[in-house]
This record gives C-alpha cells, sequence and structure tokens, in this order.
C-alpha cells in the first residue's frame, strides 16, 4: 500500500506553509482526497502538481521563451544538476539554495 502524504509533508518539501498546501487541495490546484476531516495527498498527485506547476517556473525566469511556447517550439528542460550549477554561478543564499533542493527531492 502507497504512502499519502499529509498536507504538513508537502509543505515542508515545497518550502511552503501547510495553509497553502490546504488551500490548493480546497481550489483543486493539487489533487487529494480528504479523509474524515484530513487531507492526503498521493506521491503520483504531488508528483503531477510539480510537473504543471514546473513550466510556468521555466517559462517567468526564461528570455523569450514565452514566445517560443507561443510558436510551437518545446522549452527547455533542464536537469536537477544543470539547476544546482545554476545556482552556484549565481551565488544564491544558502536559504534558497535550500528551498530549491527540497523542491528537487525525487
Amino acid at each position: 500500500m502507497e504512502k499519502y502524504l499529509t498536507p504538513e509533508e508537502v509543505a515542508e518539501r515545497l518550502a511552503v506553509s501547510p495553509k497553502s498546501i490546504r488551500e490548493w487541495l480546497r481550489s483543486g490546484k493539487i489533487k487529494g482526497i480528504k479523509v474524515g476531516r484530513l487531507w492526503r495527498i498521493s506521491p503520483q498527485a504531488l508528483g503531477g502538481f510539480l510537473s504543471e506547476s514546473r513550466a510556468p517556473y521555466i517559462v517567468e525566469i526564461g528570455t523569450g521563451e514565452e514566445q517560443e511556447r507561443e510558436a510551437g517550439q518545446p522549452l527547455r528542460e533542464y536537469t536537477h544538476n544543470e539547476i544546482r550549477e545554476f545556482l552556484e554561478a549565481d551565488k544564491i543564499t544558502p536559504e534558497i539554495a535550500r528551498k530549491v533542493e527540497r523542491i528537487l527531492k525525487p
């Protein structure tokens, strides 16, 4: 039987508040099931949410990619190692690096 995640566990992985996760669950932004009054999220639902959330993030930080996407060109996908290299090159703060690492955890 697969282990379902609590909103608190998902919030920790995504570096957001549990309240945000519950709001996303209620609005349907992330899929979950309700057991009585408690929400649970399957690992597959979390993976789907992260996959759907990835493209807008890449478009926002890219240059000209939004126009390429509208023109039917594929977006560039980055590996975890490439993202780590970008973060090191940009000399981001350790706090931001930890948040990104939590998001990238498999």
